[in-house]
C-alpha cells in the first residue's frame, strides 16, 4: 500500500493511463517538481482515468510547481462508470499537451 501523500523520487513517464478503477480508491500524489509525461510509444495518450468512485488528488509543495504534459489526449478522463469521481490539483501545472482541455468525459 502506497503512504499518503505519494512523493515519486523522480519524472513519472506513463506507457499507459494511470487507471482507478476500484470503488473507493483513493491516489494522491505530490510530484514535489516533477513532470508526469507520456512515453514516446504511447499513442492516444492520457494520464489518469477514473472510473465509479475513484479519488485522485494532485499536489505540489516545491517553489517549482509539477507538471503533467506530453499527452496527446486530454490528460485526464472520467469514464461514464464514474458516480462520485473526485479529482483535486494543487500547484499543478498542466501545458505541453495536444488537447486544449485537461478534463473529458465520457458518458454513455
Amino acid at each position: 500500500m502506497l503512504e499518503r501523500p505519494y512523493y515519486p523520487g523522480g519524472g513519472l513517464v506513463l506507457d499507459s493511463a494511470a487507471t482507478l478503477n476500484t470503488k473507493n480508491i483513493t491516489l494522491e500524489l505530490c510530484l514535489n517538481g516533477h513532470t508526469i509525461t507520456a512515453a514516446a510509444s504511447y499513442t492516444n495518450s492520457r494520464a489518469f482515468y477514473l472510473r465509479n468512485t475513484a479519488k485522485l488528488t494532485l499536489t505540489d509543495c516545491s517553489a517549482t510547481p509539477g507538471k503533467i504534459s506530453g499527452f496527446t489526449s486530454t490528460p485526464l478522463m472520467f469514464d461514464s462508470s464514474c458516480t462520485d469521481a473526485v479529482l483535486d490539483l494543487y500547484n499543478i501545472q498542466v501545458s505541453g499537451n495536444n488537447s486544449t482541455d485537461f478534463v473529458s468525459s465520457y458518458l454513455a
